[in-house]
């Protein structure tokens, strides 16, 4: 039988608040946003407006401003780096809670990646915690580094828009190999859920708010469900239905 779809709380370790609901939800990974500047690894979903100490974004649905927020018009919001957690409190945080995605955020620039990998499996490894965390993200020279520094380190391959994908299908073909994938939900057409199940790839989609979309994803296959709706992933239930070749668990 096919496993549990996994439920997964997106954004929910970006701030101490959300982590505390997600710690007490029905989810099996929490979803947050890492940073690197100076030599740390920052843990937002907001964009620092440099050089001045100040975070914008748009509220997320589905969770309450962030602390210290000041809102903007159309649901744009700023506020002050203040108090900032970093990836080593979040580690400790969660470290009895659920599993962690890491989604990596940044700029595609070689000696940012380098500092970032560095950095990242420096305190992933030192708080021992390279089997309960998953990297993601767009921000493919982090993992495609991280892959081979810190091969321990589960890594996902975050996929929506065309020329992602293309590159995606060139580096699985070429390599031979299975490489795991989140990917927006809309994005994921026949074709592609057809490749990447031939390919034995694990699939996330993201960002799934709607309990019909959930049901029939679920049913389509894939293997994780990332959410702004607690609500929604606590009423997840795994399908009946057998993959194709697996045998049942004993």
């Amino acid at each position: 039988m096919r496993p549990p779809v996994l439920r997964i709380g997106h954004a929910y370790g970006n701030t101490r608040h959300a982590i505390n609901l997600a710690n007490d939800a029905s989810v099996d990974l929490i979803e947050c946003d890492l940073w690197y500047r100076a030599g740390s690894i920052y843990i937002r979903h907001d964009h620092r407006l440099s050089p001045l100490p100040l975070l914008a974004d748009r509220k997320i649905p589905g969770h309450p401003l962030p602390p210290y927020s000041i809102p903007l018009l159309n649901g744009y919001y700023v506020r002050p780096e203040v108090n900032p957690l970093r990836l080593p409190e979040l580690l400790h945080l969660t470290e009895n809670g659920p599993r962690l995605l890491l989604d990596v955020k940044g700029v595609d620039d070689e000696a940012y990646a380098e500092r970032f990998t560095a950095a990242l499996t420096s305190d992933l490894r030192e708080y021992d915690a390279t089997a309960r965390v998953e990297v993601c993200g767009q921000l493919w020279p982090v993992l495609t580094r991280l892959r081979s520094q810190a091969p321990e380190v589960h890594v996902r391959f975050s996929i929506e828009r065309p020329d992602q994908w293309s590159a995606f299908v060139t580096m699985t073909e070429t390599e031979r190999r299975a490489h795991d994938t989140c990917i927006q939900h809309r994005f994921l057409r026949e074709e592609k859920l057809h490749f990447l199940k031939e390919h034995q790839s694990s699939i996330y989609a993201w960002t799934v708010d709607q309990p019909e979309p959930a049901r029939e994803l679920v049913e389509r296959g894939v293997d994780g469900i990332i959410s702004n709706n607690l609500g929604l992933l606590s009423s997840l239930v795994a399908s009946a239905t057998p993959e194709s070749g697996a045998q049942p668990s004993p």
